[in-house]
């Protein structure tokens, strides 16, 4: 998470993240507080239960 900001219900957030071959992306999204909390959910729940047995598990959400 790279930055955030809150405009009246809504949050924008730049994400960077790093492929297979650690290469850096980076993407702007504008979310609803509602979409913020339902994708936030998603992601701890999907993407944290295939990693558990990673050793690269993605962390700070």
């Amino acid at each position: 998470l790279l930055e955030q900001e809150e405009h009246q219900g809504h949050t924008s957030i730049r994400i960077e993240w790093f492929d297979a071959e650690f290469r850096s992306n980076s993407m702007l999204t504008t979310f609803s507080d509602n979409q913020l909390r339902e994708t936030v959910s998603f992601i701890k729940e999907e993407v944290f239960q295939e990693e558990e047995n990673n050793e690269n598990v993605v962390q700070g959400i």
